[in-house]
């Protein structure tokens, strides 16, 4: 918030909504977020990035989603059924991930 009350448009991302409902999956939830804070910030293709986001899948979808909407950062949330939010990261989707992505695009469309 400014000093004059007024909130300061900082940019636009990506929100990621991942609802966890078995079982197993929620108590892996609830394993990573104890001791963990509920929110973090981190760029993809480092070691926090995996540490935050465990699931190998996600990675790539979240470059994938950023780039396909020529946006940089992503929102991921996680959360329980009913909308109960229990961890979130801000994930910036460096230019080299996108380029690369961009490129693998190109050179599949034109065969």
């Amino acid at each position: 918030m400014q000093e004059d009350g007024l909130y300061e448009f900082i940019g636009v991302c990506v929100l990621e909504i991942k609802t966890r409902s078995a079982l197993g999956t929620v108590d892996d939830l609830y394993r990573h977020s104890m001791g963990c804070n509920t929110w973090s910030q981190c760029s993809t293709g480092t070691r926090t990035f995996k540490e935050v986001i465990p699931d190998a899948a996600y990675h790539s979808q979240l470059c994938q989603h950023a780039t396909a909407l020529g946006l940089a950062r992503v929102l991921i949330v996680f959360g329980l059924p009913g909308g109960l939010p229990m961890k979130m990261t801000l994930v910036t989707v460096s230019n080299e991930h996108q380029h690369t992505l961009l490129t693998l695009q190109k050179l599949l469309a034109e065969k």
